[in-house]
């Protein structure tokens, strides 16, 4: 089973990132590697929400709290408001902040860690990074894993940002996003 994390806060707003094409160096199970040739990536040059694969004894919550962690490079706190909901062999995390907060982690991510990883996967292409430690002794805020290129705020209730979303169903590897948006506005949304 696949987890996905969605970030919003009560007005609509949620986070979602683009993938890259490859990754460069990842994370898992508490050890890191890098791929100077890059690793071709589930989604690849798409849409995303942070992400993955739920480990045994994990719980989809769970998993979409830590893949988010890994990918973005901003923890998500546990006392944080939490639903989950699960669409067959994928599952997502809703994880609401209050505006402000959500602002500082969406333009965090954006703004830095995000950045930081781009100029970590450059330096590993160019040959002057080849230890998955030099990466955050180099760039401290690079997330764990290399495989979100930019971050966006987006909300499901403007009439701009739905077409986009609803398009999303439109690919193999972004159609479950659709729904769990979906599900964020219809069913998250309006709970308390």
């Amino acid at each position: 089973m696949q987890s996905y994390a969605v970030l919003y806060e009560r007005s609509g707003r949620f986070l979602i990132v683009d993938k890259y094409d490859k990754g460069y160096f990842f994370h898992e199970h508490g050890v890191g590697s890098v791929k100077p040739a890059g690793q071709v990536l589930n989604g690849a040059a798409r849409k995303a929400l942070p992400g993955g694969k739920v480990d045994p004894g994990e719980t989809p919550l769970a998993a979409a709290q830590r893949e988010f962690g890994e990918e973005t490079g901003v923890a998500i706190a546990a006392t944080l408001r939490a639903d989950e909901h699960v669409f067959g062999a994928y599952a997502a995390g809703y994880f609401r902040l209050s505006p402000a907060d959500f602002n500082t982690a969406a333009l965090r991510v954006a703004n830095v860690t995000l950045p930081a990883g781009r100029a970590a996967r450059q330096e590993i292409i160019a040959g002057t990074i080849n230890a998955y430690p030099q990466i955050h002794t180099r760039h401290p805020d690079a997330p764990l894993a290399n495989e979100l290129a930019y971050g966006y705020i987006w909300d499901v209730t403007d009439p701009v940002d739905w077409p986009q979303i609803v398009d999303l169903r439109n690919h193999r590897d972004t159609s479950w996003y659709r729904e769990i948006l979906l599900h964020l506005r219809d069913n998250v949304l309006p709970l308390p």
